[in-house]
């Protein structure tokens, strides 16, 4: 049972860093989804939705420019 919780933890550390490295290239939707992977995993680190709220102001940011330059 320790191992398991252990397990968890890591995968959900790789998997924020991940989502970060991703989101710094410009991979915002990818890295949407990853984040969303480990807050499956791990409901419970603030890091986890602090990382997600960032990712989701990035996109907004951008559809809102997309808006601006087509209108």
């Amino acid at each position: 049972m320790l191992c398991e919780c252990h397990n968890r933890l890591h995968k959900d550390v790789a998997l924020v860093s991940l989502s970060n490295i991703l989101h710094q290239v410009h991979y915002s939707d990818e890295a949407a989804i990853v984040i969303h992977a480990a807050i499956d995993i791990s409901r419970e680190l603030a890091i986890n939705y602090f990382t997600l709220g960032n990712i989701y102001a990035v996109i907004y940011e951008q559809e809102i420019f997309i808006a601006l330059l087509c209108s």
